[in-house]
């Protein structure tokens, strides 16, 4: 399994350390982190992965925002712009 892990840490980010730490929990996976969005969009033309995690505050945007355009609201500098 292939998955893109999105977040501005990159790998010393806690998704990819809690991702590593129950790998031998998990189904077999290779992971691929990116720290902005524009990479991200680059390798998907390569190789579509089947699954993406995005490191996004969603706990603290509005139900509003989350409904709308979720790569512009991505882009703002609520969340680094990337």
């Amino acid at each position: 399994m292939l998955i893109y892990l999105v977040d501005d840490r990159g790998e010393e980010g806690e998704y990819a350390g809690f991702l590593y730490a129950h790998k031998d929990s998990l189904p077999p996976f290779e992971l691929q982190v990116f720290t902005h969005w524009a990479a991200l969009h680059k390798a998907i033309e390569t190789q579509t992965p089947n699954i993406i995690f995005a490191d996004m505050r969603f706990d603290e945007t509005s139900t509003a925002d989350l409904y709308g355009d979720i790569e512009a609201l991505a882009n703002t500098d609520r969340f680094c712009g990337n």
